[in-house]
């Protein structure tokens, strides 16, 4: 799993190669969990990144992730309750 910093400054989780330990990159297939780079904060850590909505065009020449929020089958055990 790879870590990325939301523009409110929360830490979210994004799947990750495990070879490689860096988050893996999606076409744009308009499902749930698509994040994209703000801006980099760190060159070599963490990004600052934002959930695209639906029905938002991603741009195209900056990468799409995925948030594991959206793909992680435990996905209920980790969520908080307010």
């Amino acid at each position: 799993m790879a870590w990325a910093m939301t523009g409110a400054g929360r830490m979210i989780p994004l799947d990750a190669d495990r070879n490689a330990g860096r988050p893996l990159e999606y076409t744009d297939d308009g499902k749930a969990g698509r994040i994209q780079e703000m801006s980099l904060l760190f060159p070599e850590a963490t990004v600052a990144v934002r959930t695209l909505g639906d029905g938002e065009l991603a741009d195209p020449d900056l990468p799409i992730w995925r948030s594991h929020f959206a793909t992680c089958p435990n996905a209920d055990e980790h969520r908080r309750t307010r």
